[in-house]
């Protein structure tokens, strides 16, 4: 009777362990990329997936806060974005982030800049990311990212 009790405590572990309020919080630990999108930056400029590459990597994911960086890198005649310490049209930049209670939306905090993203997740391989910066290199965008 025992194990009976043990096996059937056993399979409803991840649902037990679901109701700490992170049940519903989706996996999104790997390598994501942006496969439409575009912003303005505060010269004026935009900037779309047609002219740069981003990319974003969570590499740690603990129920609903993550960590992960923002690889981003622009055509070479096109370099006028800012990575919070220099212009650059390469950069590599580190985020915090968590999800909400409805397991779907979340915000970013993004190091070393000031930026702050929301997001949402359209589903469990593609999410929205909306980029606000603020302060002297102004920028704002709007990304479809896919699970790679």
């Amino acid at each position: 009777m025992n194990r009976v009790l043990i096996v059937v405590l056993l399979a409803f572990l991840p649902t037990l362990a679901g109701a700490n309020g992170h049940a519903g919080v989706p996996d999104i630990l790997g390598t994501w990329t942006a496969t439409e999108g575009t912003g303005l930056t505060y010269q004026g400029k935009t900037t779309s997936t047609d002219n740069g590459h981003f990319e974003i990597t969570i590499i740690e994911q603990k129920g609903p806060t993550f960590v992960g960086f923002f690889r981003w890198s622009l055509t070479k005649e096109f370099d006028h974005l800012h990575d919070g310490t220099r212009r650059t049209n390469r950069a590599a930049e580190m985020f915090l982030g968590v999800f909400s209670g409805d397991g779907k939306s979340f915000i970013v905090a993004d190091h070393p800049d000031t930026g702050y993203w929301s997001g949402r997740m359209l589903d469990n391989d593609t999410m929205e990311l909306l980029t606000v910066e603020s302060g002297p290199h102004a920028f704002v965008g709007r990304w479809i990212y896919e699970r790679q």
